[in-house]
């Protein structure tokens, strides 16, 4: 399945697209929120809630926006991985597939953002002790709990955005039906995710490694190779579970 994505992608290039958007949106969000919330430290030194307002605002309008964004564009992927076989691509029907299936695609994203957040408020707390403590034991169990995380995300989430956008299933059934596929082939799953946290992990260091800093074109030309590099590794990442899918989840 990673080569089959790959050959769809070096044959339809305009794949990128959707992810490139994206990537860039969120780019162009967190260089806007960088900027909001150090004004609001600024205004806040004065005694101004104003920039905190502002900023709240700012988080509660974009956060779901951005949400719904990256939840269609999953779906697309989907919808284009089966265009794909059919030998007919087309970006424009891939969105109107994807937005027919809005309301179990944000289900999804919610239930997968909720799922992370504990996950991540877990180990945080463990975290927390192991420093207070030193114990080597906590840092072992923050461990398992990422580990853990990893695993049973994998089983619950990765086929749910292709189940739902090319089953037409809603929220509960897609899960329902992804975690019984993720079951059935457990360990192929889980390999993959963990290969997507350590190319997730790798993008998220050349995205640090390319910040906008120093002379304003080379430190440009950087940035948008940087957030680039993001886009293409996300686009593969995108197009993987629904090829998978299609490959092998059919016959079940």
């Amino acid at each position: 399945m990673l080569r089959e994505s790959l050959r769809l992608l070096r044959s339809q290039p305009k794949l990128f697209v959707p992810r490139v958007l994206t990537t860039f949106g969120y780019t162009a969000f967190l260089l806007y929120l960088s900027g909001a919330i150090y004004g609001a430290a600024l205004q806040l030194q004065r005694g101004e809630l104003a920039g905190i307002r502002s900023l709240a605002l700012s988080l509660a309008v974009a956060s779901p926006l951005l949400l719904a964004a990256d939840m269609l564009t999953y779906g697309m992927y989907a919808s284009l991985a089966e265009q794909y076989r059919r030998g007919d691509v087309s970006l424009r029907r891939a969105l109107r597939h994807a937005i027919a299936r809005w309301r179990s695609l944000l289900g999804i994203g919610l239930a997968g953002l909720l799922f992370a957040a504990l996950v991540f408020a877990v180990s945080s707390l463990l975290l927390a002790g192991f420093v207070y403590t030193g114990s080597p034991l906590l840092l072992l169990v923050v461990l398992a709990v990422c580990l853990a995380g990893v695993v049973i995300f994998a089983l619950l989430f990765f086929f749910a955005v292709p189940v739902a956008v090319l089953e037409r299933r809603g929220f509960l059934a897609a899960m329902e039906r992804s975690l019984r596929l993720g079951t059935k082939r457990s360990g192929e799953v889980v390999v993959l995710n963990l290969f997507f946290v350590a190319l997730i992990f790798i993008t998220m260091l050349v995205g640090v490694a390319t910040q906008f800093r120093g002379a304003l074109l080379a430190g440009l030309l950087l940035f948008l190779v940087g957030r680039l590099v993001q886009a293409a590794v996300y686009t593969y990442i995108s197009v993987v579970a629904p090829t998978a899918y299609l490959l092998e989840g059919e016959d079940d």
